[in-house]
């Protein structure tokens, strides 16, 4: 009998840890308060800047690709109008300047919980040498990243030589201004 009582120490205390160490409940290692997940919905307002491309073949010339820089403002907030901003600071693909500038109107953010989207209508005039071209267009686009650093998407719409129009396309890619 004494071996046995022996024996069932020894095994209890096996169990235990042994060496005086007492087992831990996983039950106690859990957090007491548990945070709710952090909103991901940006407020506030921010400032983007990058390049811009646009690329269309006029009726009357031959293509036309220009670089430029965009500026948008995103109101997180909603606002009348939570995307504004312009294009200007056009160049031809040999680094001529092209005068003129593109407005953002009409824009909007859509958060769709896996994204969010923004657009906006673009519109104005560019001058090439003595090439004109009223330019009209929609932008598409995407927030990007928790921290909203940057916007990218792409341009499509028309631009039209005396009275004669021409499929555009292009893109953008914007980051936060600090």
């Amino acid at each position: 009998m004494r071996y046995l009582t022996l024996s069932l120490i020894l095994f209890l205390t096996a169990c235990s840890g042994g060496g005086g160490q007492s087992v831990i409940d996983p039950i106690d290692e859990l957090p007491k308060v548990i945070a709710p997940e952090p909103d991901p919905t940006p407020t506030g307002t921010a400032s983007y800047r990058g390049p811009t491309t646009l690329a269309f073949v006029p009726v009357l010339s031959t293509a036309v690709n220009l670089t430029g820089t965009m500026s948008l403002d995103v109101d997180f907030d909603g606002g009348t109008e939570p995307v504004t901003g312009f294009a200007s600071g056009f160049e031809t693909a040999s680094g001529a300047a092209v005068t003129g500038q593109l407005f953002l109107s009409g824009g909007s953010l859509n958060d769709t919980d896996t994204a969010l989207l923004m657009s906006s209508q673009l519109s104005g005039s560019l001058r090439s040498g003595t090439d004109s071209y009223l330019i009209s267009g929609q932008m598409t686009g995407e927030v990007l990243e928790d921290n909203q650093s940057a916007i990218a998407g792409r341009i499509s719409g028309i631009a039209q030589q005396l009275g004669r129009n021409a499929p555009l396309s292009g893109s953008f890619q914007a980051g936060r201004v600090p």
